[in-house]
């Protein structure tokens, strides 16, 4: 779990880029003052809330998962079509909820989060966040999205976090799905040799 969270916290790092006056304040909480950060993810405060979040998934707070769902929902640009401004400002608290959920969440949150990346393809950061969650929520609906995604994937950088996902997950079913990836004549030599060490980990200790 430990090397989950780190590497998540990474991948998420790459993906915000969004730091507010109140994430130092928010580092300074522990579990034992989850209660405030709690309360911080229901403040109307856009900074506050992304801050939270962001503490949320250090801190790993299963109790936060009700109010991380409402806010990836409120947040999704799904929700809000022809709403411009909102969907500007939501679009960190929905970057971060999803990665929170990729470190708290369970299947219900990887069939939300599936539907979300097969049907929002547009914004590849969006995308990006998705398919690292996905890749933490080691469920069949994980997969089966993932695999799908791979089949029209043209961004190496997306291609890539999907191979790194599923070569995660760590599951055979999940080596069709990488050799027709490797088969695709958009990626480059170097996205296709890190796609043969992926099948050869799987290979070796994949769960059926």
């Amino acid at each position: 779990m430990k090397r989950i969270l780190f590497l998540s916290m990474v991948f998420a790092g790459i993906c915000w880029g969004y730091n507010t006056k109140y994430d130092a304040m928010m580092e300074s909480l522990d579990k034992s003052q989850s209660n405030l950060i709690l309360e911080a993810l229901d403040s109307p405060d856009y900074d506050l809330v992304c801050s939270a979040l962001k503490r949320t998934g250090e801190l790993q707070l299963k109790e936060a998962l009700s109010r991380v769902r409402n806010l990836v929902s409120v947040a999704n640009p799904g929700s809000n079509l022809d709403k411009s401004v909102q969907v500007a400002k939501m679009r960190d608290v929905y970057i971060l909820g999803v990665w929170v959920l990729g470190i708290i969440g369970d299947e219900s949150d990887a069939r939300m989060l599936s539907t979300y990346l097969l049907k929002d393809v547009f914004d590849k950061n969006r995308a990006y966040v998705l398919i690292g969650a996905l890749g933490n929520l080691d469920y069949r609906v994980s997969r089966e999205a993932l695999h799908e995604y791979s089949k029209r994937v043209e961004d190496e950088r997306l291609a890539m976090l999907l191979v790194e996902s599923l070569e995660k997950l760590n599951h055979r079913d999940s080596l069709l799905p990488l050799i027709r990836m490797r088969e695709r004549p958009i990626f480059t030599d170097a996205f296709k040799a890190r796609v043969d060490q992926a099948i050869r980990s799987i290979k070796e200790k994949g769960k059926d």
